[in-house]
């Protein structure tokens, strides 16, 4: 019995191997070129944490950019009489989940703010921005839509926050491009945009080099462990 031990540990570990050639992989989309708005000025805003950090959201990392002369938080913002939509050019292969920092500088419950839209190689997905459901005002305090009951995580800085969402975009192939607009004029909350993520998946075919050393390690382990148990039996036969 002693035996089958380091055989089934040698088993397992290859085992693990080749679960290890699935990986995932995480791509910052640098939205530095757009930003038009310091955050710093926004209510509470001196709370946020600085541009050029990276900001950790439930295992994702966000890579913040910074407002254009300073370290303050920067964001895209879209609103009235200003910038309406913004288009941000990737190459992304094996895209699965797009990540997002977006919030409101103020919000109404129901209203639609905005959408984003991702296109790639297979297609397009557009997903609205609605006030109460995935985006909400970035500032606790202020009497605007405090709700979103469809978030990815939130970060908060006292009186602050910054809201992550997720979006399928599993079916899309390589991701081509993100087009951020504002819906409505502004009635019901200018969205601003702090970061993105792209999460891709990357099933590897053939086993890593590492992942074939260590099935030919447990291979050859069993192996022994197996040459052993029969070489004990015959022995216990023979006395």
């Amino acid at each position: 019995m002693k035996s089958i031990v380091p055989a089934l540990s040698l088993a397992t570990t290859v085992l693990l191997a080749l679960v290890g050639s699935a990986r995932a992989n995480q791509v910052s989309v640098d939205i530095s070129g757009d930003v038009n708005a310091n955050v710093a000025t926004y209510s509470g805003g001196g709370n946020y944490p600085q541009g050029g950090t990276t900001l950790a959201i439930n295992g994702i990392n966000f890579n913040l950019a910074s407002y254009p002369g300073t370290t303050n938080l920067g964001a895209v913002q879209l609103s009235p009489g200003g910038t309406t939509s913004v288009t941000f050019a990737v190459d992304i292969p094996n895209v699965g989940t797009i990540y997002t920092l977006l919030n409101s500088a103020f919000g109404a419950f129901g209203g639609v703010v905005g959408t984003i839209t991702f296109n790639g190689s297979s297609g397009s997905d557009a997903f609205n921005l609605t006030e109460g459901t995935n985006i909400r005002d970035h500032y606790c305090c202020g009497g605007y839509n405090g709700v979103a009951t469809n978030l990815y995580g939130t970060a908060n800085f006292n009186t602050d926050r910054l809201d992550a969402q997720s979006f399928d975009v599993s079916n899309l192939g390589t991701l081509t491009s993100i087009v951020f607009s504002e819906s409505n004029g502004g009635a019901y909350g200018e969205p601003f945009l702090s970061a993105i993520t792209a999460d891709t998946a990357v099933a590897s075919a053939v086993p890593e080099p590492s992942s074939w050393a260590m099935m030919l390690l447990g291979f050859a382990g069993i192996g022994v462990m197996a040459y052993r148990r029969k070489q004990s039996g015959r022995r216990l036969h023979l006395a």
